[in-house]
């Protein structure tokens, strides 16, 4: 499992369905995006807690970090700074903090899922992280053998995950249950 996944607020409110996608693993949800998430569609935020409170998190490594509770992630505000650029500076940050923790274990590689061109050079340029885009997503996936990952990224493209609900819901529910799992 190279890659440890960080999704930021837009990714979440616009793929919320490949997070339940057994293909993909190893998730880290900031508090920071939950809250973000949770002000702009709660039924989204419902879904996440819902899935991160599931059997299925702990075995798919899904996780919550409160990085705002966290000294080493925590940041207060810049003068003159938009809500959406703090949020995305707080993302960041958090994505660094867990790298470098990671690495000295010699973990996964963390990375930032975004679909936010300029969050996404400000991470690469600024704070040197990997980003991945939900098309990266859907190839690292694509040797898990499970196509929904590719459907979903294909449908999500520019719309608000509601309009995947429905067709995640039913796809997840046709498709096998059994599949090998990739390492």
């Amino acid at each position: 499992r190279p890659f440890l996944l960080v999704p930021d607020t837009n990714v979440v409110l616009r793929a919320a369905s490949l997070f339940e996608l057994d293909a993909v693993q190893e998730v880290v949800f900031l508090q920071t995006v939950l809250q973000e998430t949770r002000k702009q569609s709660p039924e989204t935020y419902d879904r996440i807690r819902r899935l991160l409170a599931s059997p299925e998190a702990k075995r798919r490594h899904l996780y919550l970090f409160s990085n705002e509770h966290c000294a080493a992630t925590f940041s207060e505000p810049r003068k003159g700074e938009s809500p959406n650029d703090y949020y995305d500076r707080l993302i960041r940050k958090s994505v660094a903090w867990l790298n470098t923790q990671y690495n000295a274990l010699q973990g996964p590689r963390v990375v930032l899922l975004t679909e936010d061109r300029e969050n996404a050079r400000r991470a690469r340029d600024d704070d040197h992280l990997v980003t991945f885009s939900l098309a990266q997503v859907d190839a690292w996936c694509a040797g898990a053998a499970d196509t929904r990952v590719r459907d979903l990224v294909a449908d999500s493209g520019g719309h608000h995950d509601a309009a995947l609900n429905e067709s995640a819901s039913e796809k997840a529910h046709a498709a096998p249950a059994s599949r090998t799992e990739s390492a």
